[in-house]
C-alpha cells in the first residue's frame, strides 16, 4: 500500500497492534469456550470469566490506543492531555446493555443449532465464529471511543477534529467501498466514527494548521483506484452507503439497501435510534452521563446476579466515584 512515511507507519503499527489484541482475546475465548460442556449449570460461569477477560482487553485496547495517540499528538507539536479520563477503567465500549447478556448471544446460537439437528462440532463452530465476531467489534469500538475522548481532551491545544485512516488491504474480501467513500470525512472531536462489521480504520488528528490523514488516504486512494482500474476502480468510488446509529454500537455504516427507502436492512431499521437518542450515541458522554451509565450498569448486573463477582462491582463503583468526581468539576 501507499501508507509510508512517519505517519503511515505509525498507524500501520497501531492497526497491527489491534489485529494483535483481538487475536489474543480471540484464542484465549476459544480454548475457554472448546473447555466448558456449555451446560445451563456451566454458562454463568464461563460468561463470567468470558467478560473479565474482554474488560481486561478492553482496558489493553485504551491503553494501546493511548500510545499510538501520543505519538501522533506529539508530532503535531502537542501534548498528551492530562485530564483525560484513565484508560484502564474497566469499562465497556457498547452501551445500554450489559456485557454479560451480549456474551451469552454465542451461547444462545450454539443451542439454536443443536435444537436444529447440528452435531456439538458444527454448533461449536458457529459458536466461535460468533465468539470472534464480537471480539472483533468490542476491541473496535473500545478503540473508537477512546480515540474520542484524547481528541475531545486535546481540543484546547488545537486539535479541531479527526480522520479515520483506512487500512482496506486488510479486508478479506478485497477493497472496502464502505471505508473509501467515508475517507474523506472530518469528525469533530468528541464524535463517534460509525463503523462497519470487521472495520480496519484507525485515526489520526486534524489541528488548525495540520491534515496528514487527509495526504495518507488520498496516497491509498490513489494507489487502490490505479491497480483496480477501469469498472472495480468505478464500483469501489460509486459505493452507496447508508449510516445509522445503533442504541448498542453507536454510528455504524452499512451498504446501502437499494430497495429500501431508509437505505437499512429491516434488522438495521429495527435497531436504529433518532434524534435526541442518535445525537446522544453518536458522542463520547459526558461525565454526568458516564456516572448514570455506570449506576444503571451496577444496578443491572444486580438484578442479574443474585451474587456478582466482587471483582466486576468493584471497578462499576470506581467508575461512578471517577465520574461523579467529574461531573462535580465540570459544573462548576
Amino acid at each position: 500500500m501507499a501508507t509510508s512515511g512517519f505517519y503511515g507507519k505509525l498507524a500501520n503499527a497501531q492497526s497491527q497492534r489491534n489485529r494483535s489484541l483481538v487475536e489474543i482475546l480471540v484464542q484465549w475465548l476459544f480454548a475457554r469456550w472448546r473447555s466448558d460442556p456449555l451446560t445451563s449449570a456451566s454458562v454463568d460461569d464461563l460468561v463470567d470469566d468470558t467478560v473479565e477477560k474482554v474488560l481486561e482487553i478492553m482496558d489493553e485496547t485504551r491503553a494501546d490506543a493511548d500510545a499510538f495517540l501520543q505519538e501522533a499528538l506529539e508530532a503535531e507539536g502537542k501534548k498528551f492531555p492530562k485530564d483525560v479520563s484513565p484508560a484502564r477503567d474497566g469499562s465497556y465500549p457498547r452501551k445500554n446493555i450489559l456485557p454479560e447478556d451480549v456474551w451469552e448471544r454465542p451461547i444462545k446460537e450454539y443451542r439454536v443449532a443443536r435444537n436444529n439437528g447440528d452435531s456439538h462440532q458444527e454448533a461449536m463452530l458457529k459458536t466461535l465464529s460468533r465468539v470472534r465476531q464480537l471480539a472483533d467489534a468490542d476491541v473496535r469500538m473500545a478503540n473508537r471511543e477512546r480515540a474520542a475522548r484524547v481528541y475531545e481532551a486535546a481540543a484546547p491545544q488545537g486539535v479541531i477534529g479527526y480522520r479515520r485512516i483506512i487500512h482496506p488491504e486488510l479486508s478479506k474480501t478485497g477493497t472496502c467501498g464502505l471505508c473509501l467513500v467515508a475517507a474523506d470525512r472530518l469528525y469533530s472531536t468528541n464524535q463517534l466514527y460509525p463503523l462497519h462489521d470487521n472495520c480496519k480504520c484507525e485515526t489520526l488528528p486534524v489541528t488548525k494548521t495540520s491534515d496528514p490523514g487527509l495526504k495518507l488516504n488520498r496516497e491509498d486512494l490513489d494507489y487502490i483506484y490505479r491497480v483496480a482500474g477501469g469498472n472495480t476502480a468505478s464500483k469501489l468510488s460509486n459505493t452507496r452507503i447508508a449510516e445509522y446509529v445503533s442504541g448498542e454500537r453507536g454510528p455504524t455504516l452499512a451498504r446501502r439497501v437499494q430497495k429500501s427507502k431508509s437505505g437499512l436492512t429491516p434488522k438495521d431499521e429495527k435497531y436504529a435510534l433518532s434524534g435526541e437518542d442518535a445525537d446522544r450515541a453518536s458522542y463520547v458522554h459526558t461525565p454526568k452521563e458516564e456516572a448514570i451509565d455506570a449506576r444503571d450498569e451496577l444496578a443491572a448486573l444486580r438484578r442479574k446476579r443474585a451474587k456478582p463477582r466482587r471483582t466486576r462491582t468493584s471497578v462499576l463503583e470506581d467508575r461512578i466515584a471517577y465520574w461523579e468526581r467529574q461531573a462535580k468539576a465540570y459544573a462548576s
